[in-house]
């Protein structure tokens, strides 16, 4: 297992990549085409949560087909007018457009860059590229996830401290994500599981967890502190896995 989990690391994070030259009204430059399984593994999750916000709008009669940007939601949703008969007329259906999501599918883990640079060789301009969407879906995670925006406050000195506590959650989350090891583990759902590991407090006891375990709660206790989990955790191992937390982060 650990060989097949090895193995299968090196293939996701392997850029496989074409180039030609190209000229397109009188502009003259190269076109470099990549593909990464760990993009399209990202771009499948990322559909994944526009496709279930798109279900949901369905679900609660608020799906709309007029979209606000390329990756709004409502391009997933088809909007059909009928009658009782089935005749086109005034009453309208919106259902999930499967087609587009099938076609957009076909593209993941593809990127294309166009360059007019001559003497950077394409594994260049790819590195230099290759970070892109990470930045963005760090800067996603921000807005959803952390509330960095808007910003309800006036004092620059309070929308600074707002930044850096976000920009410091993120560092923290960020840093987690990767020691779980766990790349089809989402944004969405690791928060959603953080904010659900509560534990009550038993005076004279200690603290019990009162949150259903699963495999990412295990993950964490593995290398935070295996005694995460038990069924009653002392003060004195309370206070070690607070301190192994701000140690990991």
């Amino acid at each position: 297992m650990t060989l097949f989990t090895e193995e299968f690391d090196k293939v996701r994070n392997r850029v496989l990549y074409k180039e030609r030259w190209i000229n397109e009204k009188k502009l003259e430059q190269r076109l470099i085409v990549t593909y990464s399984e760990k993009y399209a593994q990202y771009q499948r999750t990322l559909r994944q949560q526009q496709i279930d916000r798109a279900l949901k709008s369905i679900k609660n009669g608020t799906a709309r087909r007029k979209k606000k940007s390329p990756n709004d939601a409502s391009r997933f949703i088809v909007e059909t007018h009928y009658t009782d008969n089935a005749e086109v007329a005034d009453n309208t259906r919106y259902t999930l457009d499967i087609e587009a999501i099938q076609k957009e599918a076909r593209f993941d883990g593809f990127y294309a860059i166009c360059s007019n640079l001559e003497e950077e060789t394409a594994v260049e301009i790819i590195r230099a590229n290759a970070q892109r969407w990470e930045i963005e879906d760090m800067f996603r995670c921000l807005k959803t996830e952390f509330e960095s925006r808007p910003v309800y406050l006036r004092r620059n000195d309070r929308i600074i401290a707002h930044f850096i506590t976000c920009f410091l959650a993120l560092l923290i989350f960020k840093t987690l994500k990767l020691k779980l090891e766990k790349p089809d583990l989402t944004t969405s759902a690791l928060r959603k599981t953080l904010i659900g590991m509560d534990y009550l407090k038993i005076w004279g006891e200690g603290y019990m967890p009162v949150f259903k375990g699963d495999d990412t709660t295990t993950a964490i206790a593995s290398f935070v502190s295996p005694t995460m989990q038990n069924q009653v955790i002392t003060m004195r191992n309370m206070k070690s896995i607070v301190k192994s937390c701000v140690k990991v982060s």
